[in-house]
């Protein structure tokens, strides 16, 4: 990766390879058609809301449920931080050319795809939940380990490994254990 580059080359490249790897869905996905269409009536938008209020008041009733859902919001809200704050410590703290940020962002893009596909299999295998809480574990280890590396070369692998699978288990698993939890 050219070292020169700046924000808006990084961007256009982005949006070409999302044009590019879009192309084969577009032309051989087929849309799935819908047996019987209900039209849009506001009687039904009220319903679908009451539907869902009680939803939300049956979670008394549901503490796993419930605990569910407050832990994955801590989970992910870490998660999401990190992500966000990914570039900017790595910046501060390595000072790593652009090249090589550019590398570990599109790195961590990689290989959190094919921990995906590993975090799906393995959430098949020992259940969604476990695969939850292994998921956010290793991601409460992963940015310990983080924040306490001294060399640029050892946080690029570390984010690419432990990082990677632990993004990718915590939102594989966790969508499957919220379906396995919610109700019909």
């Amino acid at each position: 990766v050219d070292a020169h580059w700046g924000r808006p080359q990084v961007f256009m490249v982005g949006a070409f390879l999302f044009l590019i790897f879009s192309i084969p869905i577009f032309l051989f996905v087929p849309e799935r058609k819908v047996e019987h269409p209900i039209p849009f009536r506001w009687s039904l938008w009220a319903s679908e809301w009451q539907s869902i209020l009680k939803t939300i008041k049956s979670l008394a009733g549901r503490p796993a449920l419930l605990l569910f859902f407050g832990g994955n919001f801590f989970i992910v809200d870490a998660l999401n931080s990190a992500i966000f704050w990914l570039a900017v410590y790595t910046q501060r703290v390595f000072h790593p050319d652009q090249g090589k940020l550019i590398l570990l962002l599109t790195g961590m893009n990689a290989a959190a795809f094919l921990s995906g596909i590993l975090a799906g299999f393995l959430t098949d295998r020992v259940g969604a939940l476990r695969m939850f809480i292994f998921s956010a574990g290793c991601l409460a280890v992963t940015l310990g380990l983080l924040a306490s590396i001294p060399n640029f070369e050892t946080y690029f692998i570390l984010t690419l490994t432990g990082g990677a699978f632990s993004m990718a288990g915590v939102w594989t698993s966790g969508r499957k254990a919220l379906v396995d939890f919610a109700p019909q």
